[in-house]
């Protein structure tokens, strides 16, 4: 029977990568320190990525409920939220939108210290600040996308097999300076990663039937 399923862990990964840029050979065990630049590349990629729209499949909307208090006009975000989807607050036994903004669409607020029911919030820097300003105390409902984890020993990184060729390459040039590479085979890396980067944007569009989806290259 054929397979369908398979996985490489973070440290096969980081094997992957240290062959390709001549510091491991066959039957060797990887450095310490050569782990550990390999492990902060990957973590930092991947949350780059994923900030950047590729989604990985772990990473999924997640709900929370907002502490919103009276006469305050700001709340600190959970750690985790890397951008708000959608928001609500309850009042009573009502759940009413809040719309989510721009910071050049809340500057355009003429009289900030308005009160009433928070009608738009915007997050930034990990503070949902609101208009009105809250006149009583609510409850937000928030769904959000979550920060992408760093990746753990001995297990898979949440990352889409079909993409950790590409990964690969990304994190094999994010980390070529370090290990001392010629400046040739540098530039030849960094055309590779760059390619590599365009991979996975591809692989992570939208598919919902047969018909031809189109990559976007940005």
């Amino acid at each position: 029977m054929p397979t369908y399923t398979f996985s490489r862990t973070r440290e096969q990964i980081r094997d992957i990568v240290l062959r390709k840029l001549g510091a491991l050979a066959a039957g060797e065990t990887a450095d310490a320190n050569d782990a550990e630049l390999i492990y902060e590349a990957l973590d930092l990629r991947i949350k780059e990525l994923h900030a950047m729209g590729v989604l990985w499949f772990k990473v999924a909307g997640a709900l929370s409920d907002v502490t919103i208090t009276s006469g305050a006009a700001t709340t600190n975000a959970a750690s985790d939220v890397l951008y708000p989807v959608t928001f609500q607050i309850r009042d009573g036994t009502e759940d009413f939108d809040v719309r989510i903004v721009s910071h050049l669409e809340f500057q355009s607020i003429v009289d900030k210290t308005d009160t009433g029911r928070p009608e738009v919030v915007l997050y930034s820097g990990g503070v949902y600040r609101f208009w009105p300003v809250p006149d009583a105390n609510y409850t937000g409902k928030l769904t959000y996308q979550q920060i992408g984890a760093d990746t753990v020993a001995a297990t898979a990184p949440d990352v889409q097999v079909a993409m950790m060729r590409s990964l690969c390459a990304l994190i094999v040039s994010d980390v070529a300076d370090e290990f001392g590479m010629p400046e040739q085979k540098i530039m030849r890396i960094r055309a590779e990663s760059e390619m590599a980067e365009r991979r996975i944007k591809a692989l992570t569009a939208l598919r919902v039937d047969s018909s031809t989806t189109q990559a976007e290259y940005f």
